[in-house]
């Protein structure tokens, strides 16, 4: 929830107060200051650095299992090719 009441938007009260507990390193519980905010900035790049590089592994994998099943299909399609241009009646 943002705090409209004047022209910058900051959080309200009682999230400044449940970041402050998370994060912060300052005199305050209900107070963020630069060194906190700069904390809860980088902990969220590091977040998404881990998702980024877990996605990353992820489709290196699936690219390698669609390499497979191409493959697989290919076989199967020359087989296939093999079998119906067989005419000896097996």
């Amino acid at each position: 929830m943002l705090d409209r009441s004047n022209s910058r938007y900051a959080l309200a009260s009682t999230e400044t107060c449940a970041c402050a507990a998370a994060f912060a390193t300052g005199d305050s519980d209900c107070t963020l200051n630069t060194i906190d905010t700069d904390g809860i900035s980088l902990a969220a790049i590091q977040g998404l650095d881990l998702l980024l590089r877990a996605q990353s592994d992820r489709l290196a994998l699936n690219r390698e299992f669609n390499r497979e099943l191409n493959a697989r299909v290919e076989q199967l399609e020359r087989l296939l090719a093999r079998r119906l241009g067989d005419t000896s009646g097996r």
